[in-house]
């Protein structure tokens, strides 16, 4: 069983893109007909340690000189670099590069480290509006 871990998109269209690489990739598509249509939220997020793994020299701290190639290669490697500062740090959560936009480090997921922030939500998320939809056909 996973780590507690909430992913968020930057904008829709780095959510529709992971949303759309995981359905081919971790589905059957027998499953898919439930969940091809999504409401999309913009949250307001208060946070107290992240870290940004799309910066260079972050990832160099962490060992890693071939960052952000390391997280697209193999996804034993991100994986690894998240239980490690997961399980070393105080960080609740980090900022990596969308694996469905390798080339536009302006196109990120935040990683939310579930176990670290406080079980009541409203402590560090303010504010929830909806901000649209997708449909994947």
């Amino acid at each position: 069983m996973g780590e507690r871990t909430l992913y968020l998109a930057t904008d829709k269209s780095v959510a529709l893109a992971e949303f759309s690489r995981h359905m081919k990739v971790d589905r059957s598509t027998g499953l898919l007909s439930g969940v091809l249509e999504r409401e999309i939220y913009r949250l307001n997020l208060t946070l107290k340690a992240t870290l940004d793994l799309r910066n260079p020299k972050v990832c160099a701290a962490l060992a890693r000189s071939d960052a952000p190639a390391c997280f697209f290669a193999d996804k034993k490697v991100p994986r690894a670099i998240a239980a490690f500062i997961r399980g070393t740090t105080t960080v609740e959560a980090i900022i990596v590069p969308s694996i469905a936009f390798p080339d536009d480090m302006e196109k990120w997921c935040l990683v939310l480290f579930l176990e670290k922030l406080d079980p009541d939500y409203r402590s560090f998320i303010s504010d929830v509006q909806v901000f649209g939809r997708f449909k994947v056909e």
